[in-house]
């Protein structure tokens, strides 16, 4: 019991030794990938992001980011807007909410399509400009890309089963703080 109650004492001084202070005119490098081990025929894939984020204020966030996907038998890109609030409590844990909208096209696929995302997240700060960030993420396509366990499915060959046009899936990703100059 006293070593459960000193891991204790030791995370709460963990998350109260330095806050995640976020100055206005600050920027946001920040690279986010999602891997599923296993799609709907037992084979991996991987959707990777990058992008650039200005802070207009010191908790309100405005950027855009580039996308890409290589799922089985096509490979997606995309470009895309974000926006996101910081939640500050002066912690190094830093609440975040977030949403964008993006283009995808892919070599394959028989159509472009708009997607819209909704996130809720969370970054741990490593360093007073470095952030884990991981964030559970809504996703709704103008067209049915998802097959209907989550996964996306080139609708160009008759795969069988239903698809529709939401999914909900997590993110991990690392953002890097600088300025503001």
């Amino acid at each position: 019991m006293r070593t459960l109650g000193m891991l204790a004492a030791v995370f709460g001084l963990t998350l109260a030794c330095h806050g995640a202070m976020v100055e206005e005119g600050t920027y946001e490098l920040l690279l986010e990938s999602s891997f599923d081990f296993e799609n709907w025929k037992g084979e991996p894939e991987f959707k990777a992001t990058a992008g650039l984020g200005y802070f207009m204020r010191p908790d309100v966030e405005v950027g855009g980011f580039v996308k890409y996907e290589d799922v089985e038998f096509d490979s997606l890109w995309g470009v895309g807007a974000f926006g996101e609030y910081n939640i500050d409590f002066g912690l190094v844990l830093l609440p975040y909410l977030g949403a964008s909208v993006a283009y995808l096209d892919g070599d394959d696929y028989d159509d472009e399509y708009f997607l819209l995302t909704l996130s809720a997240g969370i970054k741990y700060f490593i360093a007073r400009n470095v952030a884990v960030a991981a964030s559970l993420n809504y996703e709704l396509a103008t067209e049915d890309v998802y097959q209907t366990d989550g996964n996306w499915v080139n609708q160009t060959e008759d795969m069988g089963g239903e698809y529709t046009d939401s999914d909900l899936n997590v993110r991990l990703g690392l953002r890097c703080f600088f300025g503001p100059f």
